[in-house]
Formats: C-alpha cells, sequence, structure tokens
C-alpha cells in the first residue's frame, strides 16, 4: 500500500503537467541536456525509466544505480545529422550492497561552420558550437523493491564564441509492484535556473517521464513504456523492447509516439562476453531528422554479489566451479557443478529484488545442491563459489532455468 501511494503522488502532478498547453514551445536552451547519448537506450526508443538495470540509469533514472551489482565503465559514441557527433563515457561503483554511485561526461561536436562575407562565397573566419555535460549521482535501496536516486550535473555551452554554463538537478523513483515483473519509474530532469546567453535568459528543458516495464517470466523479453513531458514541448509516448538469449545476444525495437509525428522506430543489438565485456550498436530514424547511429562498449567487473563479501586475498589457484547445470525432476531442482580439489561451496540464487542471496548457510562439501518444490512458472539463476581454507573464490558463471507450469 505504500509503493501504491507513492505511485499514485508521482503520478498526479505528471497529469497535470502533461496536460498544459505548448505555449512555451521553442522557449528552452540547452537542449543538449534531453540528447540521447546512450547506445541501448536509444535502441529501446528511451523507453527506459522502469527498466532503469544499467549504469545508463544515471542518465534517465538515478535510482536504478541502486541496484547494480558490479563497477562499470562504458563508452557511448552517436553519428547524428550533418556531422554532429555525441561521445559520453560512465563509469559507476558499487558502494555497498543497495549503494551505488557514478559519474558520466557528454559531450557534443560538430565542424566549424563556415562564414561567408559576400556573394563571392569568400570565407572568412568560422562558428565553433560545442557542449558538455558532467553528471554526479547516486541510487539508494530505500526499502524492500524501492529505490530513490538523485543526480547534480555541470554544463557548459558554447555557440559562436558565447558561452552559457549552470548547474542542474535529477532525481528519480524506482520499484516494483504488486504484479510479478511489473516495476515502475519516474524522474525529474533538468531542474534549474535560467541560463544567461549575451543578455538574454532562456530556461532549462526541465522533463518530467514516468513508465512501467514488463520482464516476462516465461521468455526472455522486457518491454517499457514511458510517457516524457518537457516544458517546452508536447507528451511523447515511449515504447520499447528488449529480447535476451542466453544472457550473451541482445536485440531491442522501439517506437517514439508524438504528436506531430507517430512513427520514429528505433533498432539495436547487442553482444555480451564472459558477463563482463559488452558491445551494443543501435539506430534511430526520425522522420524529421534523419538516421543517427549509436554505437557503445562496456565492460563490468568486481564481484556480482550484493550480500557477499569475496576475500581480495584469495589465491589464484582456488577457481570457481565451472559446468554449472540445473534441472527439475519431480518437484525437486537440483543444481550441479564441477568438483575444485580440495574445496567447499557456496550456491546463491537471485531472489525477488534481483538481488544475490547465499542459498547455504555454511559451506557444502557435495558438488550439488537439491532445493525442493521450486515454484512453477518462475525463473531461477544461481551461482556457485568454491571455498578453501576460509577463503572463497571469484564467482563462477550464472546458469538460469525456467520451471513450466
Amino acid at each position: 500500500m505504500k509503493i501504491f501511494l507513492i505511485h499514485i503522488l508521482l503520478i498526479i502532478p505528471f497529469i497535470s503537467f502533461a496536460q498544459s498547453s505548448a505555449s512555451s514551445a521553442g522557449t528552452s536552451t540547452a537542449l543538449f541536456l534531453r540528447s540521447t547519448v546512450s547506445t541501448r537506450v536509444a535502441g529501446l526508443s528511451e523507453a527506459y525509466v522502469a527498466i532503469a538495470d544499467d549504469e545508463n540509469a544515471i542518465l534517465y533514472n538515478p535510482a536504478g544505480l541502486g541496484k547494480s551489482i558490479r563497477n562499470t565503465f562504458a563508452l557511448n559514441h552517436t553519428e547524428w545529422l550533418e556531422d554532429i557527433r555525441f561521445a559520453n563515457l560512465i563509469y559507476t561503483h558499487k558502494i555497498s550492497n543497495g549503494f551505488s554511485a557514478g559519474i558520466s561526461l557528454s559531450h557534443m561536436y560538430m565542424p566549424d561552420i563556415p562564414l561567408i562575407t559576400d556573394a563571392s562565397g569568400v570565407q572568412d573566419g568560422s562558428i565553433t558550437v560545442s557542449s558538455t555535460i558532467v553528471n554526479i549521482g547516486a541510487g539508494y535501496h530505500l526499502f524492500r523493491g524501492f529505490y530513490i536516486g538523485s543526480t547534480v550535473k555541470y554544463f557548459n555551452d558554447n555557440l559562436a564564441g558565447n558561452t552559457a554554463n549552470g548547474f542542474a538537478f535529477d532525481a528519480g523513483i524506482y520499484s516494483n509492484t504488486f504484479l510479478s515483473g511489473l516495476t515502475f519509474g519516474a524522474a525529474v530532469q533538468n531542474l534549474g535556473a535560467e541560463i544567461k546567453y549575451i543578455k538574454d535568459s532562456f530556461k532549462i528543458p526541465f522533463t518530467y517521464r514516468a513508465g512501467f516495464a514488463y520482464k516476462v517470466e516465461t521468455f526472455p523479453l522486457q518491454i517499457g513504456v514511458d510517457v516524457v513531458k518537457s516544458v517546452d514541448s508536447e507528451y511523447n509516448i515511449n515504447l520499447g523492447s528488449e529480447y535476451s538469449f542466453n544472457n550473451m545476444f541482445y536485440l531491442q525495437a522501439g517506437n517514439q509516439f508524438r504528436t506531430d509525428t507517430y512513427f520514429t522506430p528505433t533498432s539495436g543489438a547487442g553482444f555480451t562476453y564472459n558477463n563482463s565485456y559488452s558491445l551494443f550498436y543501435s539506430f534511430s530514424a526520425p522522420s524529421d531528422i534523419g538516421i543517427s547511429h549509436h554505437i557503445g562498449i562496456k565492460f563490468e567487473f568486481g564481484s556480482i554479489s550484493r550480500t557477499a563479501k569475496i576475500s581480495h586475498n584469495a589465491p589464484l589457484s582456488l577457481k570457481a566451479p565451472s559446468n554449472i547445470s540445473v534441472k527439475v525432476s519431480d518437484n525437486i531442482l537440483t543444481i550441479n557443478w564441477q568438483e575444485v580439489p580440495g574445496a567447499n561451496y557456496n550456491v546463491y540464487g537471485k531472489n525477488e529484488d534481483n538481488q544475490w542471496t547465499k542459498l547455504t548457510p555454511n559451506p557444502v562439501s557435495d558438488h550439488f545442491l537439491v532445493l525442493k518444490n521450486p515454484r512453477r512458472g518462475k525463473m531461477y539463476t544461481f551461482c556457485v563459489t568454491a571455498v578453501r581454507n576460509g577463503l572463497e573464490s571469484a564467482y563462477s558463471r550464472e546458469t538460469i532455468i525456467y520451471v513450466k507450469k
């Protein structure tokens, strides 16, 4: 009931704001503050506020940083129209269970614009245009299934030698709902004072977004729907989907439904190797500005556990168990793994909050674990560690099984 009331309180001001007139259309500046610089989020048509499950949360819903289970370093590059390019760098760091912070650096640049002095076409100088944004944010697991987060950002615009800079703030929430697999997210972005170019002051593009995401338990697919409203534009409805195969290959597709056009499709694909290295590509085809291309890479490192602290003194010879397998028969779920000489084992599973929980109160000597009466129609994820002389290995690769109804 507490989460339900929070949802209502957040949606009411959004509905009021979304239905306001567009009398202020075109009055905002520093528009780079709402440009899409994330490759994966571009492939999802920015339907991300209720997904918010990776480093991109710092840009769209900082509450999602609280769900981080590893440290991440990511780099994104975008090729836009007229040789305009975006570069984005993100680093997130898990500080403790349910608490992570991050920093993002984004830069927009384009070729110099030549100045023409007369009808003969003689060039006399050029104009430089660029923008830079630095985000610093954090997310926190406030209570079961509910996260909050905030971001402070500094931005600088250079328009033909005239510079303007300022600070803005983002804030967001993320929560599970009463329906398994359904999550809710909401965020306010670019909350700050006006900025001045030469003598005139302009608003920055204050934006409110809210939405739901649903992860299908019987199929590796998640779908997100966002409603987005900026102070100087009508509302958009963003729809995005992502299909994953064996947690290694990803396909994204989506569309943005705007008041002026209903067909602005996006799509993307990704690949992850060894649960650590990822490569994503996406392209957007809005009808009004042409196609944009995005490419991103990221590296994840550190423990994948939220609840257990792994000793950094573990010898290199203590390898994580391999060949993890899971099977279900007669209401019995059995996890098996290859033996590690002289070791005992801990087994971990993900709970409903997507957090790792240790299933073995004490290390077990067998190279298998039996769980009775697994829930039908549920997807389970497990990993195993080796324990020897009081030291614990790194985590094995995740193993996923779906228990049929």
